[in-house]
């Protein structure tokens, strides 16, 4: 885990973290994620709108007749981390 001395250096690196997705290196694509420091409700609150959109996505795939890949990571009980 990383911190910053200060909220607008970390403000810039969370703003500019989607530049790491395109990377051409695939060990910083694949295994380098900047997230927000997040409370427990409000982890709480995020994982239930991925959950929402998740399926709202499969549920207009199986309109269209696309089977879905996998609904697993919908599937497992979230547990917020204590930060540690």
């Amino acid at each position: 885990m990383l911190t910053f001395d200060n909220s607008h250096t970390a403000q810039h690196f969370i703003d500019n973290a989607k530049v790491l997705r395109s990377s051409n290196s695939v060990e910083i694509r694949d295994r380098v994620y900047i997230n927000r420091d997040l409370t427990k409700a409000q982890s709480q609150a995020a994982y239930e709108l991925r959950c929402r959109r998740r399926a709202a996505a499969a549920q207009r795939r199986s309109k269209q007749g696309d089977q879905p890949t996998s609904l697993s990571a919908a599937a497992k009980p979230f547990t917020p981390s204590d930060g540690n």
